[in-house]
């Protein structure tokens, strides 16, 4: 039974010298250096080797190494593709539907350049705790300072007060008010003009046809970038065929085709769409080896690229 390491990958640019000098993502500098030691550790595959070993138990070369790219980034065309082209090195990409097609900012995209752009944490808990006193008319008043006494921390990745942010603006706060938040706090500390911001965000239909076009892997991301897990399964199966339609139109294959779930988020459901669909393969947010058994192809674990720095 053999394992493989499958890396994910979110923003990847120059960092520290940009406008945006706090956002949590891998230096462009460090992205080289890393592939260039882990070429000499590991044998990078692509989508097509893992599918013939799923499909027909080719056998996969020692120390098998898949490289994936999260949400559509324009990063990745600018950044990551003329390194992996240099090195013949296929990279895996599942952008969002509604940040390609639409040039809508993802929430959790928001809440990224939000916590970058806020000077201290605590203004941006003031004015959620503004909002949700003076802007919404609640069932129930929200205490913050209970809600942040009590919380636990399970992100290995942010402090405390971070990581509580994002927990009010990605599942505590009812679903309106957390989109409604995430607006008014993006136009305060990061810019009123979220199409431009959208543009320069995330990659174009044409540039993800060029990926693809080039050898690069392209697939799904969910249409809507949802927590599948939270949705009903009619709603699921109406978010995974409208994504497949996506992967469709830019070219993509829809046989043996691959997903990534959203937040690394899914249920039973999810996963029985998924077969139904005949999607071949599944990446979660799990860290750890992927384990080739027949019964886990649809919930690979990754490791995030920090993992390997």
């Amino acid at each position: 039974m053999q394992k493989i390491n499958i890396i994910t990958y979110h923003y990847v640019r120059p960092i520290k010298k940009s406008k945006y000098p706090n956002l949590k993502g891998l230096e462009i500098k460090k992205f080289i250096k890393q592939i260039e030691s882990l070429k000499n550790k590991y044998n990078f595959i692509s989508y097509d080797d893992l599918k013939n070993n799923i499909k027909y138990k080719k056998k996969l070369v020692k120390k098998p190494l898949l490289l994936t790219f999260d949400d559509g980034y324009k990063d990745h065309i600018k950044y990551v593709y003329p390194e992996l082209k240099k090195r013949k090195i296929q990279g895996c990409f599942f952008p969002s539907v509604e940040s390609a097609k639409y040039r809508k900012i993802l929430d959790v995209n928001k809440i990224h350049f939000i916590l970058n752009g806020a000077k201290n944490i605590n203004l941006i808990l003031d004015k959620i705790k503004y909002f949700l006193n003076n802007d919404y008319k609640l069932k129930q008043k929200i205490n913050l300072k209970n809600l942040e006494k009590n919380f636990v921390n399970k992100n290995r990745f942010d402090n405390k007060k971070t990581s509580f942010v994002k927990f009010l603006l990605q599942k505590k706060l009812p679903e309106k008010i957390r989109k409604d938040c995430c607006t008014k706090l993006f136009k305060i500390f990061v810019s009123s003009n979220e199409k431009k911001f959208a543009n320069n965000l995330y990659m174009t239909i044409k540039e993800i046809k060029f990926l693809k076009k080039n050898g690069m892997h392209i697939g799904a991301h969910g249409y809507d970038h949802l927590r599948l897990g939270d949705l009903n399964y009619k709603n699921q199966n109406e978010q995974i065929v409208k994504n497949m339609a996506f992967i469709k139109s830019v070219n993509g294959t829809i046989n043996d085709w691959s997903f990534c779930y959203p937040h690394g988020s899914y249920n039973l459901n999810t996963l029985k769409i998924l077969k139904k669909l005949k999607c071949l393969v599944g990446f979660t947010i799990q860290k750890g080896k992927a384990n080739l058994c027949n019964t886990e192809y649809l919930k690979l674990s990754r490791f995030d690229c920090n993992d390997f720095l």
